[in-house]
């Protein structure tokens, strides 16, 4: 081993790391100042020198590029019409029109505008845009923001559209600010008749969009349930559940309330399967629903929606039942608790409801549904 080898082996190795790190080259930010030479037009060197410690500032790409598009946007606002048809023109000729392209966001802010303005260009504008999927992105987010008041006021714009595809993209859009489920407090109503909503399907209102209008006016109270069955044409039940999946569980539920007392025919079948839903997340208004139904309807509304809290959570529900008056709804929730005891092989606690029940005959089927359980054992 020569000389130098061992004198390397007794180097400590925090001080061989110390000196490799030392010689690192020094980042621009860690030198006390950083020279930047270039040649101008008179090939004078210029140089900028920062202060210790700081890099010299340079403009980035992406906020340069962000300030020139709200520079832009902020000069259109003041642009007339016939300017705004004329920079869309040239932004379809020879710009790119997919939806993450520049130039398809500049032309749908553009037309935006003229929906705002209720400009008679709007169009024009429309009529420019080629054919596809891409344009009716970019008419549906353009109608979006289009700030509408009423249906009537939608349908009259698109209807001067000659495309059908971009008539039902717009539509589409306009509707966004509607907003579904409906709410009692979202101020907005359909406004016109269900033959008028009807009609609208020829000008761009699609099937989903049409439902969905169609039970916001039975919410407002503009429609009726009768109406619902007429328009919708899905039958009794799908339309029962056709509500139900489109508006709050509270609205369907006074909607149905008001439809039976009424006098209005509503499917049992499609009844008991709201009524199960609707308990599912809210067992106790549920049930206060069921027992303020007319006499034909409430057994089936009630024993469905017992039926689904006595499965999910048995103790509230017993407890529920164990505290309301006696009467039918009453024997029907402790009918339920028998069967759900029976079906969890509890004979024992399921008996001692079966003889609270009132009614007669409902107490006889209790105790022998026990007492074949018992059998079984």
């Amino acid at each position: 081993m020569d000389g130098m080898s061992r004198t390397l082996r007794w180097i400590p190795l925090s001080l061989i790391v110390f000196a490799v790190c030392s010689c690192k080259e020094k980042t621009p930010a860690e030198s006390p100042a950083v020279q930047v030479e270039s040649r101008g037009k008179e090939g004078v060197p210029d140089t900028v020198r920062e202060r210790p410690g700081k890099r010299a500032e340079r403009p980035e790409p992406a906020k340069a590029k962000m300030e020139i598009e709200a520079e832009f946007r902020a000069g259109l606002l003041t642009a007339d019409d016939a300017k705004l048809v004329k920079l869309v023109t040239d932004l379809v000729k020879s710009g790119d029109m997919s939806p993450e392209a520049n130039d398809a966001d500049r032309v749908e802010h553009i037309l935006g505008i003229l929906l705002y303005r209720r400009s008679s260009e709007t169009r024009s504008v429309m009529d420019l845009l080629p054919a596809g999927a891409n344009s009716k992105t970019i008419v549906a987010a353009a109608f979006r923001r289009g700030n509408f008041s009423s249906l009537p006021e939608i349908f009259t714009v698109t209807g001067q559209l000659v495309s059908p595809e971009l008539a039902a993209s717009a539509v589409s859009g306009a509707l966004f600010h509607y907003g579904f489920p409906a709410r009692e407090d979202d101020g907005l109503s359909v406004g016109v008749s269900p033959d008028q909503l009807a009609g609208y399907r020829t000008q761009g209102l699609n099937e989903e969009d049409f439902r969905k209008l169609l039970c916001r006016g039975i919410a407002k109270n503009e429609f009726s349930f009768e109406d619902a069955k007429a328009y919708l044409n899905l039958g009794e039940q799908a339309t029962v559940c056709t509500i139900s999946q489109t508006l709050p569980a509270e609205a369907t539920a006074e909607i149905l309330a008001n439809a039976l007392s009424q006098g209005s025919s509503v499917d049992d079948t499609g009844l008991l399967i709201f009524s199960r839903s609707y308990a599912g997340s809210s067992p106790e208004k549920a049930l206060e629903w069921a027992d303020g139904l007319p006499p034909a309807n409430r057994d089936t509304a009630v024993t469905s929606a017992f039926g689904v809290w006595a499965e999910n959570d048995p103790l509230a529900a017993s407890k529920y039942v164990g505290d309301m008056e006696k009467g039918r709804s009453r024997d029907l929730g402790a009918w339920i608790i028998v069967r759900n005891c029976v079906n969890h092989d509890r004979p024992d606690e399921g008996r001692a409801w079966a003889v609270q029940i009132e009614d007669e005959g409902m107490k006889g089927k209790a105790l022998e549904l026990i007492e074949k359980h018992d059998s079984l054992r």
